[in-house]
């Protein structure tokens, strides 16, 4: 026992070292753990709040979208076959020419120009006709309502005022231009 009192003091510091070692060391492991992983809580919380808060960002930036691909919709039509699609477009170029009471002389199809980003097709056709001018100046507008849209690249028209028309008579050619999607998506 004497020995045990002569060494009391080491004795205590290992006790103490034990102490540290089997119940203070591991009581600061687990907060630190419990710590880091309250930070990862915290910092998914901080993100989802941001997200949350943005969302709204992001509906407007939908329905942009949205808008923008209904245009786009308007604009271009679907991927289909050349020879089925320049028919249809001519039959229809030529019954607007018809119903507006002017007369066509003839159409040509130019050749169509691919682009690889956006993959798109641009098909131009001239037509040819004469008539009233005042029935012109109605085709044109129709044509421009169109949907898909026809656009009129050029024009050449010759007007003449001799006939008794309050605006003439004119002859001439437009040429316009369809546009396809290549890819099938959207």
């Amino acid at each position: 026992m004497k020995e045990l009192k002569k060494h009391q003091f080491l004795l205590s510091v290992v006790a103490l070292l034990i102490i540290i070692k089997w119940l203070y060391v591991p009581i600061v492991d687990w907060q630190d753990e419990r710590y880091f992983e309250i930070k990862q809580k915290q910092n998914r919380l901080s993100k989802s709040s941001a997200v949350l808060k943005q969302s709204n960002v992001y509906s407007q930036k939908n329905d942009l979208l949205a808008d923008s691909l209904a245009i786009a919709n308007d604009i271009f039509v679907e991927k289909q076959d050349d020879s089925l699609f320049k028919l249809e477009q001519q039959k229809f170029v030529e019954q607007m020419l018809s119903k507006l009471g002017l007369s066509l002389t003839r159409t040509v199809w130019e050749n169509a120009l691919e682009s690889v980003e956006p993959q798109i097709k641009q098909y131009k056709m001239k037509v040819f006709f004469k008539g009233r001018t005042n029935d012109m100046v109605r085709y044109v507008t129709e044509l421009e309502k169109h949907k898909p849209y026809i656009e009129v690249n050029d024009f050449i028209f010759n007007i003449n005022k001799r006939n008794k028309e309050p605006f003439g008579s004119v002859s001439g050619n437009l040429t316009l231009s369809l546009y396809m999607k290549m890819s099938a998506k959207g």
